[in-house]
């Protein structure tokens, strides 16, 4: 049996601080991946205590701080979504 490259999942968020519905969906979908099968990510569009808590189980995690949708601001962080999609290689993007 050969070896694969687990599949590369970015999650995309726009809050992932409070335990609201979406937030508790992705902290169990995050926790229960089957890592040897799967490598997530998540990018957040503000974060909080579930980012952190996420980025202490060993899953890259990162916040743009996105306020303005219609902004200069984010439109670089649109730019730096793409870049990190094709740097990382995703498989997968799932938006909450």
């Amino acid at each position: 049996m050969k070896n694969k490259t687990p599949i590369k999942i970015l999650f995309v968020i726009s809050l992932f601080d409070r335990l609201g519905g979406a937030e508790k969906n992705l902290r169990d979908v995050l926790l229960n991946l089957d890592k040897k099968k799967f490598k997530p990510y998540v990018i957040a569009f503000k974060g909080g205590f579930l980012t952190h808590f996420i980025s202490t189980q060993g899953i890259h995690v990162e916040v743009y701080n996105i306020g303005k949708l219609l902004s200069l601001h984010t439109i670089l962080k649109a730019i730096a979504l793409l870049k990190f999609i094709r740097s990382e290689g995703i498989d997968i993007v799932v938006s909450y």
